[in-house]
This record gives structure tokens, sequence and C-alpha cells, in this order.
């Protein structure tokens, strides 16, 4: 004497449903492919920003300016009419050190942010674990 009205939590067990040999090959192939094509856009959009980051680096540290005290720029200003090759060594020296400065801390601070991301992701992720 069965109940024709069934709840949710009451209903019978489904039998399982057989697959073929040649059904799960498909399908695990099938898994393989959308793995590795996640994997090969995931490496894409890696190598994309690494290059943009790149650029901006450089176009960054290009547009340094050279900063002087008025000593440095006195003593610049006489060797520009005396001797015109130490005055331009000295000043692609002080133009060298401004930019590797730069360089030095867009470089640092794109460390700290990649490593801010990288521990928000980890926590997100561990979230979701526990979550679930």
């Amino acid at each position: 004497m069965s109940n024709p009205e069934k709840s949710a939590t009451q209903q019978e067990p489904v039998a399982p449903v057989e697959v073929s040999l040649e059904e799960k090959l498909r399908i695990a192939e099938q898994r393989q492919k959308d793995t590795q094509a996640a994997y090969t856009k995931g490496q894409q959009a890696i190598k994309a920003l690494e290059a943009e980051k790149n650029k901006l680096l450089e176009l960054a540290s290009s547009q340094t300016r050279v900063t002087l005290t008025p000593a440095e720029q006195e003593a610049l200003d006489s060797l520009k009419f005396d001797d015109p090759v130490e005055w331009r060594n000295q000043l692609n020296s002080l133009e060298n050190k401004a930019t590797l400065e730069a360089r030095v801390n867009l470089t640092n601070l794109t460390g700290e942010a990649k490593k801010a991301a990288e521990q928000e992701f980890e926590l997100s992720r561990r979230q979701q674990v526990l979550e679930e």
C-alpha cells in the first residue's frame, strides 16, 4: 500500500544507468580536452599580463625626471660649457640612477600587489572549500 503522493525525501532509488566503455572513454577525452583548453587560456592570460606589466615598467621608468640640488645643478651648468663630454657623462649617470631607482620602486610595488592578490585568492579558495 504505497502512497501515490510521495515527498521528495521518500523517492524510490533510481537504478544506475549502464554506460559503455566507449562512452566513458569519450567523456574522459572530452574532460581532458576541456582541462587543457582552460590551462592554455590561463597561461595565455598570464603571458599577456606579464607583457603588459613589463611595458608599463619600461614606460614609467623611461619617463623619470632627474631632480638635482642647486649645488649639483650649478656644477653641471659650469661643466656644460667647460667640458661638454664630462657634462654629458655625468648627466647620463644621473639619468640612469633615477631610472634604476624608479624601476626598483615599481618592481617592489608590483611584487607587493602580486603577493597581496595571491594571498587574497588563497583565502577566498580556502573559504570556498570550508563552505563546501
